[in-house]
């Protein structure tokens, strides 16, 4: 999939492979998604017994810098230090573990968060007229709250 992205590079990408254990501890079960600077995967936490998405960075570390994404895991230190009570924090994935793969081309970082169960364009590619109003203030008194967060 991730194939057809421009300025695709094969050799930037972990190789994941269904059932590979990563980091001793997470089963990878099947891809969740993909862009241009990470794959996420389901998996299952072996020492937890749950399930988490398991998202494994690309190893080039120009693309990452100019990209932003190096600076992903202070957005979620600093988010983690938020108001324990606001309405928005529950909106907001935390990181659950974050550690290093070493792969044929090198360190890639990994960080783990709940899986979305819930499929978002599900919802986005439902018509408007199919959503209550209930439905549509819900919606956006959650996103609200997560943006006010």
């Amino acid at each position: 999939e991730e194939e057809m992205l421009d300025n695709y590079n094969a050799d930037r990408y972990y190789p994941v492979v269904c059932g590979d254990v990563l980091n001793s501890r997470y089963q990878v079960i099947q891809k969740m998604g993909f862009g241009a600077t990470s794959t996420v995967w389901l998996s299952r936490d072996l020492e937890e017994r749950r399930h988490v998405a398991l998202k494994i960075y690309i190893n080039d570390p120009t693309v990452l810098v100019n990209t932003g994404v190096v600076r992903e895991g202070e957005v979620y230190e600093y988010l983690k230090q938020g108001p324990t009570a606001h309405p928005g924090r529950e909106a907001v994935r935390p990181v659950l573990d974050s550690f290093k793969i070493t792969g044929p081309a090198g360190e890639h970082q990994c960080i783990t968060h709940p899986p979305l169960w819930g499929d978002f364009r599900a919802v986005c590619n439902k018509k408007h007229d199919q959503f209550s109003n209930s439905e549509i203030a819900s919606l956006l008194k959650r996103m609200l709250h997560a943006i006010d967060y």
